[in-house]
């Protein structure tokens, strides 16, 4: 008996490792394939690059979704508030109250781009779930791929800095945008453009009459502290979004400048150079 019962165990535990066997084999490999699929999809657009979404999204990334089969497909404002592995949680921003609650529904397909510092991500992917809390904008739990593509958008090598800046635009001179702040800090430079960040002393609804002042296109005037370059530069907004700083609610602008003369782009790369050195220099200190 004592016999009959070890064989049936050896039995079992040799079935039991084949069968597990396999299943590590076929989900190995089907995995093997999903990543595959996804690393073709995102190298179809030209003059971008594929990059593990793992290891390139972040929590507190800005950027737009669009829903496939919305009667009139549009970009709406989101953000990335969780991030694992499989799975990207996006806040809704831009969700208005007349838009329909269908496109949200679990397995709609949505694309996604967001903007980081070295480019802008993009990705197509399903809604696993949805979920809202009363605010009127939505949580979307998305599927990640492993895969997603990032396009490049500059022209120019850009030099992470801290530079006051100052933005003129005369239609800031209104009621509606009284006491908004139109100073704030460079974040990124280069001789094509900039990334800068308003400083946060307005409310809710003075920062969303700000955006609306900034739409991108928008001209611009940028007052640099460049003691070379007296006037200020001419820009376009390329992207305007809400951030929370500290102090409020604030506005960032990522910019392009444009009708500058070859001298002034000159100091504008050896400003960036300068403050590349620097950095390296309190980096090696």
């Amino acid at each position: 008996m004592t016999h009959l019962m070890a064989t049936a165990v050896s039995e079992l535990l040799f079935w039991g490792l084949l069968i597990g066997g396999l299943a590590l084999t076929v989900g190995g490999s089907w995995q093997s394939i999903l990543r595959y699929r996804d690393w073709k999809r995102a190298g179809q657009f030209s003059g971008s690059e594929t990059v593990r979404a793992d290891q390139t999204i972040k929590v507190g990334m800005a950027g737009t979704v669009e829903f496939a089969g919305n009667a009139t497909p549009k970009s709406i404002a989101c953000s990335v508030v969780g991030c694992s592995r499989s799975v990207v949680t996006l806040l809704v921003d831009g969700w208005e109250a007349g838009m329909p609650r269908s496109i949200i529904g679990a397995g709609r397909v949505t694309h996604v781009a967001l903007h980081s510092p070295s480019g802008i991500l993009q990705f197509t992917a399903n809604i696993q779930s949805s979920h809202n809390d009363g605010t009127g904008s939505p949580s979307l739990f998305v599927s990640l791929p492993f895969w997603i593509t990032r396009i490049q958008r500059r022209a120019a090598f850009r030099q992470r800095l801290c530079m006051p800046v100052t933005i003129l635009n005369e239609p800031w001179h209104t009621t509606a945008t009284s006491g908004f702040c139109r100073s704030g800090l460079v974040d990124n430079l280069s001789a094509s453009g900039c990334c800068i960040e308003l400083e946060g002393t307005g409310s809710p609804q003075q920062a969303a009459a700000t955006l609306d002042l900034l739409k991108p296109d928008t001209i611009i005037l940028v007052k640099l502290p460049i003691p070379a370059i007296s006037r200020e530069l001419n820009a376009r907004v390329v992207i305007s979004e809400r951030i929370s700083v500290r102090g409020g609610n604030g506005v960032r602008l990522r910019c392009s400048f444009f009708d500058m003369q070859p001298y002034e782009q000159e100091l504008l790369v050896s400003a960036v150079f300068a403050a590349q050195r620097q950095s390296l220099k309190l980096g090696t200190a």
